[in-house]
Parts: C-alpha cells; structure tokens; sequence
C-alpha cells in the first residue's frame, strides 16, 4: 500500500494441501518521498514474495504449484508480464527485471494475477 509519500508490502505463502504451513512477510518500498506511487510499492511486494519463493524452492519441492499475486496495481502487473525487453530507460526497470529474473529460476511456479480494489 502507499500513503503519505511513504509504501510497504505484505505477503502471505500458504501451501493449499497443507493449510499448516504458512510463511508471511513485510517489506518497505525503498526511495525518496519523491519517487514514491503506487507501482514500486506494488513491485516490492512481489519482489518480496518472489524471493520468498526463490528460497522456498531451494529446500522444498514448488513443482506444479500456482502462486496468485494480487495486487491493486495493473502497472504493476503489466511490468512483470511484459514480454518487451526491460531497459533502463523505462521506470521501474531494477525491480520489474529482478522479479523476472527471480522467476526464471522457478520456472515450475505457474502464475495467477488477481487484482483487487
């Protein structure tokens, strides 16, 4: 969420055939007041979320699992889904390429985008 210059992000991993397991975090969205929006704040979450996964992945078996990223941006949304090559010159480019990156290394993960209001 961001409000009054300021964002964070919270997660939640829940294994759906095993409702005892769960793994939860929080980050802030990092910046100057001035570089501050909804987007990057949307994109620390699931940067978040997807390193999570990426050391989940290193000590248990992701294979044929689904992660639902729900977010309430679709810019969000579009950055990570691009199929475009990611410059420098586009905003959000370190993070959006650092998720991308992340999920090239647990290719197993399928993904489901939900937006919520």
């Amino acid at each position: 969420s961001y409000k009054d210059g300021k964002g964070a992000a919270a997660w939640r991993i829940r294994d759906a055939r095993n409702p005892r397991i769960l793994l939860t975090g929080q980050n802030p969205s990092p910046g100057p007041d001035k570089y501050q929006d909804s987007t990057p704040t949307e994109l620390s979450g699931c940067y978040g979320i997807t390193c999570a996964l990426y050391l989940f992945n290193q000590i248990s078996d992701l294979s044929k699992s689904w992660l639902t990223l729900a977010c309430d941006s679709t810019s969000a949304f579009e950055k990570i889904l691009t199929s475009s090559v990611l410059t420098c010159r586009k905003p959000h480019y370190d993070i959006a390429s650092g998720i991308k990156s992340l999920m090239k290394k647990i290719p197993q993960v399928g993904l489901k985008l939900h937006h919520v209001d």
